[in-house]
């Protein structure tokens, strides 16, 4: 992501205005942030799309409520 963000902007010169820095700026932090995503996505497939923290943690929790709600309740 680094070496993409750099190869792409320009090199900064004091000659570059406010308004034009903080174009390249913004274009460069919106580059970045797709370059990261786009890494991660295709390393995600190339490992086979495995289960994530978040998944694991979502399914724990379900359990747990599914377990709670399935015992009978008791009248008095």
């Amino acid at each position: 992501m680094a070496l993409l963000v750099r190869w792409v902007l320009p090199e900064w010169t004091p000659a570059l205005d406010l308004a034009v820095s903080i174009g390249w700026t913004i274009g460069g932090v919106t580059l970045g942030v797709f370059a990261y995503a786009a890494a991660i996505m295709l390393l995600w497939l190339a490992a086979g799309r495995p289960a994530g923290a978040e998944r694991l943690v979502f399914e724990g929790l379900r359990q747990r409520f599914l377990k709670r709600g399935a015992a009978p309740a008791s009248i008095s």
